[in-house]
Protein backbone atom coordinates (compact mmCIF):
# COMPACT_ATOMS: atom_id res chain seq x y z
CA UNK A 1 0.00 0.00 0.00
CA UNK A 2 2.83 2.39 0.84
CA UNK A 3 4.45 1.98 -2.60
CA UNK A 4 1.11 2.59 -4.35
CA UNK A 5 0.51 5.81 -2.44
CA UNK A 6 4.05 6.99 -3.20
CA UNK A 7 3.52 6.35 -6.90
CA UNK A 8 0.24 8.25 -6.91
CA UNK A 9 1.78 11.21 -5.10
CA UNK A 10 4.64 11.44 -7.61
CA UNK A 11 2.16 11.08 -10.46
CA UNK A 12 0.05 13.91 -9.07
CA UNK A 13 3.09 16.15 -8.64
CA UNK A 14 4.13 15.36 -12.21
CA UNK A 15 0.70 16.31 -13.53
CA UNK A 16 0.73 19.52 -11.53
CA UNK A 17 4.16 20.51 -12.89
CA UNK A 18 2.99 19.68 -16.41
CA UNK A 19 -0.04 21.92 -15.93
CA UNK A 20 2.02 24.85 -14.62
CA UNK A 21 4.53 24.64 -17.46
CA UNK A 22 2.12 23.53 -20.15
CA UNK A 23 2.90 26.48 -22.45
CA UNK A 24 6.61 25.67 -22.57
CA UNK A 25 5.95 21.97 -22.94
CA UNK A 26 3.47 22.48 -25.78
CA UNK A 27 5.91 24.78 -27.59
CA UNK A 28 8.58 22.09 -27.33
CA UNK A 29 6.12 19.65 -28.84
CA UNK A 30 5.42 22.05 -31.73
CA UNK A 31 1.91 22.93 -30.60
CA UNK A 32 0.99 26.60 -30.92
CA UNK A 33 -0.01 28.18 -27.60
CA UNK A 34 -3.29 29.95 -28.24
CA UNK A 35 -5.58 30.44 -25.27
CA UNK A 36 -8.70 30.77 -27.43
CA UNK A 37 -7.97 27.55 -29.31
CA UNK A 38 -6.87 25.71 -26.23
CA UNK A 39 -9.58 27.07 -23.98
CA UNK A 40 -11.90 24.12 -24.37
CA UNK A 41 -9.02 21.70 -24.00
CA UNK A 42 -7.93 23.49 -20.85
CA UNK A 43 -11.39 23.13 -19.39
CA UNK A 44 -10.85 19.41 -19.27
CA UNK A 45 -8.26 19.97 -16.57
CA UNK A 46 -11.05 20.73 -14.18
CA UNK A 47 -11.01 17.01 -13.52
CA UNK A 48 -7.46 17.46 -12.27
CA UNK A 49 -8.80 19.13 -9.15
CA UNK A 50 -10.95 16.11 -8.43
CA UNK A 51 -7.91 13.87 -8.93
CA UNK A 52 -5.84 15.94 -6.52
CA UNK A 53 -8.68 15.87 -4.01
CA UNK A 54 -8.95 12.08 -4.27
CA UNK A 55 -5.20 11.62 -3.93
CA UNK A 56 -5.11 13.97 -0.97
CA UNK A 57 -7.94 12.07 0.70
CA UNK A 58 -6.20 8.75 0.09
CA UNK A 59 -2.92 10.07 1.46
CA UNK A 60 -4.72 11.43 4.53
CA UNK A 61 -6.39 8.05 5.15
CA UNK A 62 -3.05 6.28 4.78
CA UNK A 63 -1.32 8.71 7.15
CA UNK A 64 -4.13 8.32 9.68
CA UNK A 65 -3.85 4.54 9.46
CA UNK A 66 -0.09 4.66 10.01
CA UNK A 67 -0.55 6.97 12.99
CA UNK A 68 -3.21 4.74 14.51
CA UNK A 69 -1.00 1.68 14.14
CA UNK A 70 1.92 3.53 15.72
CA UNK A 71 -0.27 4.67 18.61
CA UNK A 72 -1.50 1.09 19.07
CA UNK A 73 2.09 -0.20 18.98
CA UNK A 74 3.22 2.38 21.54
CA UNK A 75 0.28 1.46 23.77
CA UNK A 76 1.16 -2.24 23.45
CA UNK A 77 4.82 -1.59 24.29
CA UNK A 78 3.83 0.34 27.39
CA UNK A 79 1.50 -2.36 28.68
CA UNK A 80 3.87 -5.18 27.67
CA UNK A 81 6.86 -3.87 29.59
CA UNK A 82 4.67 -3.02 32.57
CA UNK A 83 3.38 -6.60 32.61
CA UNK A 84 6.94 -7.86 32.21
CA UNK A 85 7.99 -5.82 35.24
CA UNK A 86 5.11 -7.23 37.27
CA UNK A 87 6.02 -10.73 36.08
CA UNK A 88 9.62 -10.41 37.29
CA UNK A 89 8.38 -9.12 40.64
CA UNK A 90 5.92 -12.02 40.88
CA UNK A 91 8.76 -14.48 40.21
CA UNK A 92 10.81 -12.98 43.03
CA UNK A 93 7.86 -13.57 45.38
CA UNK A 94 7.39 -17.25 44.47
CA UNK A 95 8.19 -19.49 47.43
CA UNK A 96 8.36 -23.24 47.92
CA UNK A 97 8.89 -25.55 50.92
CA UNK A 98 9.45 -29.28 50.62
CA UNK A 99 7.02 -31.80 52.06
CA UNK A 100 7.97 -33.63 55.25
CA UNK A 101 8.31 -37.00 53.46
CA UNK A 102 10.83 -35.40 51.09
CA UNK A 103 12.87 -33.83 53.91
CA UNK A 104 12.81 -37.05 55.93
CA UNK A 105 13.87 -39.19 52.98
CA UNK A 106 16.75 -36.88 52.10
CA UNK A 107 18.14 -36.88 55.64
CA UNK A 108 18.01 -40.61 56.31
CA UNK A 109 21.18 -42.67 56.59
CA UNK A 110 21.89 -45.39 54.01
CA UNK A 111 20.45 -47.92 56.48
CA UNK A 112 17.13 -46.11 56.44
CA UNK A 113 17.42 -44.65 59.95
CA UNK A 114 17.25 -40.97 60.70
CA UNK A 115 20.75 -39.51 60.69
CA UNK A 116 21.47 -37.61 63.92
CA UNK A 117 24.83 -36.12 62.96
CA UNK A 118 25.38 -32.38 63.11
CA UNK A 119 25.80 -32.28 59.34
CA UNK A 120 22.47 -34.05 58.94
CA UNK A 121 20.73 -31.48 61.13
CA UNK A 122 22.17 -28.68 59.01
CA UNK A 123 21.08 -30.45 55.84
CA UNK A 124 17.61 -31.02 57.28
CA UNK A 125 17.33 -27.37 58.23
CA UNK A 126 18.31 -26.34 54.71
CA UNK A 127 15.83 -28.74 53.16
CA UNK A 128 13.08 -27.55 55.48
CA UNK A 129 13.73 -23.88 54.71
CA UNK A 130 11.66 -21.95 52.18
CA UNK A 131 13.21 -21.40 48.76
CA UNK A 132 12.31 -18.19 46.96
CA UNK A 133 12.50 -16.80 43.46
CA UNK A 134 14.12 -18.92 40.77
CA UNK A 135 15.44 -21.30 43.45
CA UNK A 136 11.84 -22.14 44.35
CA UNK A 137 11.26 -23.63 40.89
CA UNK A 138 14.36 -25.81 41.19
CA UNK A 139 13.21 -27.18 44.55
CA UNK A 140 9.69 -27.69 43.20
CA UNK A 141 11.15 -29.74 40.36
CA UNK A 142 13.15 -31.87 42.81
CA UNK A 143 9.96 -32.47 44.80
CA UNK A 144 8.11 -33.68 41.71
CA UNK A 145 10.95 -36.02 40.77
CA UNK A 146 10.98 -37.38 44.32
CA UNK A 147 7.38 -38.52 43.93
CA UNK A 148 7.68 -39.53 40.26
CA UNK A 149 11.30 -40.61 39.64
CA UNK A 150 10.56 -42.39 36.37
CA UNK A 151 10.77 -39.93 33.47
CA UNK A 152 8.55 -42.19 31.38
CA UNK A 153 5.86 -42.49 34.03
CA UNK A 154 2.28 -41.94 32.83
CA UNK A 155 1.22 -38.36 32.20
CA UNK A 156 -1.43 -38.68 34.92
CA UNK A 157 1.27 -39.40 37.53
CA UNK A 158 3.06 -36.14 36.78
CA UNK A 159 -0.17 -34.17 36.75
CA UNK A 160 -1.18 -35.66 40.09
CA UNK A 161 2.22 -34.91 41.65
CA UNK A 162 2.20 -31.35 40.34
CA UNK A 163 -1.32 -30.59 41.53
CA UNK A 164 -0.88 -32.27 44.93
CA UNK A 165 2.64 -31.26 45.93
CA UNK A 166 3.24 -28.05 43.95
CA UNK A 167 0.13 -26.22 42.84
CA UNK A 168 -2.01 -26.75 45.94
CA UNK A 169 0.88 -25.77 48.23
CA UNK A 170 2.14 -22.72 46.29
CA UNK A 171 -1.05 -21.20 44.89
CA UNK A 172 -0.56 -17.95 46.81
CA UNK A 173 2.75 -17.16 45.12
CA UNK A 174 3.11 -19.40 42.07
CA UNK A 175 -0.49 -18.82 40.97
CA UNK A 176 -0.02 -15.08 40.24
CA UNK A 177 3.26 -15.90 38.47
CA UNK A 178 1.60 -18.26 36.01
CA UNK A 179 -1.43 -16.01 35.54
CA UNK A 180 0.85 -13.15 34.54
CA UNK A 181 2.86 -15.38 32.19
CA UNK A 182 -0.38 -16.54 30.60
CA UNK A 183 -1.70 -12.96 30.30
CA UNK A 184 1.47 -11.72 28.60
CA UNK A 185 1.61 -14.53 26.03
CA UNK A 186 -2.13 -14.28 25.38
CA UNK A 187 -1.87 -10.53 24.85
CA UNK A 188 0.93 -10.98 22.34
CA UNK A 189 -0.95 -13.69 20.46
CA UNK A 190 -4.24 -11.78 20.23
CA UNK A 191 -2.94 -8.30 19.38
CA UNK A 192 -4.35 -7.24 15.98
CA UNK A 193 -1.69 -4.62 15.27
CA UNK A 194 1.38 -6.85 15.62
CA UNK A 195 2.79 -8.75 12.67
CA UNK A 196 3.64 -12.42 13.13
CA UNK A 197 7.31 -11.46 13.14
CA UNK A 198 6.74 -8.94 15.93
CA UNK A 199 4.73 -11.48 17.93
CA UNK A 200 7.59 -13.94 17.65
CA UNK A 201 10.08 -11.31 18.83
CA UNK A 202 8.00 -10.46 21.90
CA UNK A 203 7.51 -14.17 22.58
CA UNK A 204 11.26 -14.75 22.35
CA UNK A 205 11.81 -11.91 24.80
CA UNK A 206 9.55 -13.61 27.35
CA UNK A 207 11.11 -17.02 26.71
CA UNK A 208 14.55 -15.56 27.33
CA UNK A 209 13.45 -14.51 30.82
CA UNK A 210 12.69 -18.07 31.93
CA UNK A 211 15.20 -20.38 33.59
CA UNK A 212 15.46 -24.11 32.89
CA UNK A 213 13.55 -25.04 36.04
CA UNK A 214 10.88 -22.41 35.42
CA UNK A 215 10.27 -23.94 32.01
CA UNK A 216 10.06 -27.42 33.53
CA UNK A 217 7.44 -26.36 36.07
CA UNK A 218 5.64 -24.34 33.38
CA UNK A 219 5.49 -27.50 31.28
CA UNK A 220 3.94 -29.44 34.15
CA UNK A 221 1.52 -26.58 34.73
CA UNK A 222 0.49 -26.71 31.08
CA UNK A 223 -0.25 -30.43 31.39
CA UNK A 224 -2.61 -29.77 34.30
CA UNK A 225 -6.24 -28.73 33.94
CA UNK A 226 -5.64 -25.73 36.23
CA UNK A 227 -3.79 -23.93 33.42
CA UNK A 228 -6.65 -23.57 30.89
CA UNK A 229 -5.02 -23.44 27.43
CA UNK A 230 -1.54 -22.43 28.57
CA UNK A 231 -0.08 -25.45 26.76
CA UNK A 232 -1.28 -24.01 23.43
CA UNK A 233 0.55 -20.76 24.13
CA UNK A 234 3.66 -22.69 25.15
CA UNK A 235 3.58 -24.50 21.81
CA UNK A 236 2.77 -21.34 19.82
CA UNK A 237 5.77 -19.48 21.25
CA UNK A 238 8.07 -22.55 21.35
CA UNK A 239 8.57 -21.96 25.02
CA UNK A 240 10.67 -25.05 25.75
CA UNK A 241 13.53 -24.37 23.35
CA UNK A 242 16.04 -23.85 26.16
CA UNK A 243 15.11 -26.82 28.35
CA UNK A 244 17.90 -29.33 28.89
CA UNK A 245 18.62 -32.74 30.37
CA UNK A 246 15.93 -34.82 32.03
CA UNK A 247 13.53 -31.87 32.04
CA UNK A 248 13.66 -31.66 28.26
CA UNK A 249 13.31 -35.42 27.86
CA UNK A 250 10.26 -35.42 30.10
CA UNK A 251 8.50 -32.54 28.37
CA UNK A 252 9.23 -33.96 24.92
CA UNK A 253 7.09 -36.95 25.87
CA UNK A 254 4.08 -34.70 26.41
CA UNK A 255 4.50 -31.78 23.98
CA UNK A 256 4.92 -31.71 20.18
CA UNK A 257 8.40 -31.25 18.76
CA UNK A 258 7.64 -27.72 17.53
CA UNK A 259 7.51 -26.47 21.13
CA UNK A 260 11.28 -27.11 21.38
CA UNK A 261 12.44 -25.78 18.01
CA UNK A 262 14.15 -22.45 17.28
CA UNK A 263 12.58 -20.08 14.78
CA UNK A 264 13.92 -19.58 11.27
Amino acid sequence: MKSSVTFLVFAAVGLWISWVFQAAILNLLGVTWNQEELGQWGDTFGALNALFASLGFGAAIYTLNVQQRQIARDRFDTSFFELLRLFVEARDRVSFSHTQPYVKAKTQSPSGHQNTSRLSFIRQANLASTARGIAAFQQAWLEVKFWVPNTRAPRADYIDAYEKYINSRTENTMGPYFRLLYAILKRIQDDEHLSESDKNKYGNLIRGQLSNYELAIAGLNGMSSVSKDFSKLAIRFRLFKYTTGVRRRLLMLHYPKIAFLPRG
